[in-house]
């Protein structure tokens, strides 16, 4: 009987698209084009629904036989033609695809991955945000009813220019304290809802 050889590569399915649920006791991944593949687990009863990908690795095995090719070549010392080995070739004989519990190292990288992945998600949420607060902001006129970030309540654009904004409010008039206030205009959180801008 042939001897065969192995060769094992690991994938953490934390980097596929698995659905969190399984199907039939295998776990389905999503390929990329829109088709999907089932595997089975080493040990079926490991996982259960709802399982965190990163804890696991998709196990690829791959199964060869290998052939040594010899031939003659000309020894010197010997003075004659002596049978060598020249290669060994790999002769692939089928491939295995199971689940198992991810390596420490698998683990480590993909958790890695996914919190990159997810402080980018972030940021450019973030950055987003912060673009339609600018061009909204810079839509506001003398008169609009505002609220903003530093303060609760809603205040009344008296003037503004590029970088700040005037407002001022019924109550400061009041209470005696300065009519007017002036905030940046990354302080802008959004035109007051309402009746309070009926006019626009």
């Amino acid at each position: 009987m042939e001897h065969l050889g192995k060769d094992v590569t690991r994938t953490n399915l934390s980097e596929l698209h698995v659905l969190p649920t399984l199907v039939d006791g295998k776990v389905v991944v999503i390929n990329n084009d829109k088709t999907y593949t089932m595997y089975k687990p080493f040990s079926p009863g490991d996982i259960k629904d709802g399982f965190d990908p990163i804890e696991y690795d998709l196990c690829r095995a791959d199964f060869y036989t290998t052939h040594h090719v010899y031939g003659l070549r000309w020894d010197n010392s010997a003075g004659k033609h002596v049978r060598t080995w020249l290669k060994s070739e790999k002769h692939h004989q089928y491939t295995t695809y199971r689940i198992g519990y991810a390596s420490s190292d698998n683990k480590r990288i993909a958790k890695a991955r996914r919190q990159e992945k997810l402080i980018n998600e972030l940021y450019h949420k973030h950055l987003c945000e912060q673009h339609e607060a600018e061009q909204s902001s810079r839509k506001i006129k003398p008169g609009d009813k505002i609220h903003i970030k530093s303060r609760q309540g809603i205040y009344e654009v008296v003037s503004c220019d590029y970088y700040t904004i005037t407002i001022t409010c019924k109550r400061w008039s009041v209470d005696g304290s300065a009519p007017t206030k002036i905030i940046s205009r990354s302080d802008f959180k959004c035109l007051a809802g309402g009746l309070h801008n009926w006019w626009r």
